[in-house]
Formats: C-alpha cells, structure tokens, sequence
C-alpha cells in the first residue's frame, strides 16, 4: 500500500470501509493471508481482527475456528492485546477453553474434526452466548483497531 492510498483509505468517513481498504490491500498482498510472512506485524493485526470481526458477525464463534480464520485464534488473541481489547480478548479466551487443553488447532481438517466430533457438543450453547456478547460490541473493536492502525501508521505503507 502506498502512502496515498494508506491517506485514502483513513480518509473514509466509514470506519468499517477505511479498515476494509487496508484490510483488502493486506488480502491481496498475501495471497488472501496463505502467506502472511510477507506483512509486518502491525498489518498482521489488522488481518486477524479483521478475520475475526467477519467470521463471527456472519455466522459466530463456531464459524471462526470452523473456516480458515480458525488457524489464527491464538495469535488473534495477542492481536486483541495489541489493541486494548479486553472484552472481546476475555470472550476469545473463553471460546478457546472449549477446546482440549486449550489448544486450536492449526491444521483445518484436524480442526474441523475436534469441532464436529467433540468440541462443539459442549461447547455449543456457550458459544451462542459468547457470539451474542461479541456481538454487543461493548469496546467498540473496530474502533480500537482504527486508532490502532492511526497509531501505527507509518507501518501499513
């Protein structure tokens, strides 16, 4: 991302479409985040929160760890500390508990297995009611994560 296209993209009154800007130019430079070695660690935090954020308002907690976004639950939660984020870090952690020892895994079909075999069987009704808290939003998270990205701008061009 260039620095005109970084002003740009902050420019945006909308919040959600300036942090989507940054976020698509992260998607296409990584190669829709297979390889997120190539972003700095600052633009890293965008991808995971981003992930997060689209993950759970489309279809909640169990979609998060279920698609890709899944492999990255415990980096997301360094990512949410990054930021300031202790309510939505506090409702990660807990979705996490859920799995045994406390473990995602990072391989999707490993993942996918311990989901549908074990881990959503008790874990199901809490997640429900973690999603809901997610999704009440009480710190603002794209908030945090916009002045996150204003903080540390000089690393996303």
């Amino acid at each position: 991302m260039t620095e005109d296209d970084f002003l740009k993209a902050i420019s945006i009154v909308d919040r959600y479409k300036a942090i989507n800007e940054i976020y698509q130019d992260i998607l296409l430079f990584t190669d829709y985040g297979k390889n997120l070695y190539k972003v700095n660690a600052e633009q890293k935090v965008v991808f995971l929160i981003t992930r997060l954020e689209s993950e759970v308002y489309n279809g909640g907690i169990d979609q998060y760890f279920y698609n890709s976004s899944g492999e990255y639950s415990h980096e997301t939660l360094n990512a949410l500390k990054l930021i300031n984020a202790p309510i939505t870090l506090k409702i990660l952690e807990k979705a996490i508990s859920y799995w045994p020892n406390s473990t995602v895994p990072k391989e999707t079909s490993i993942r996918r297995e311990e989901l549908l075999d074990t881990v959503e069987k008790k874990a199901e009704s809490e997640w429900e009611k973690l999603t809901k808290a997610y999704w009440d939003d009480e710190e603002n998270l794209f908030e945090k994560l916009f002045q996150f990205i204003l903080d540390n701008s000089i690393k996303f061009y």
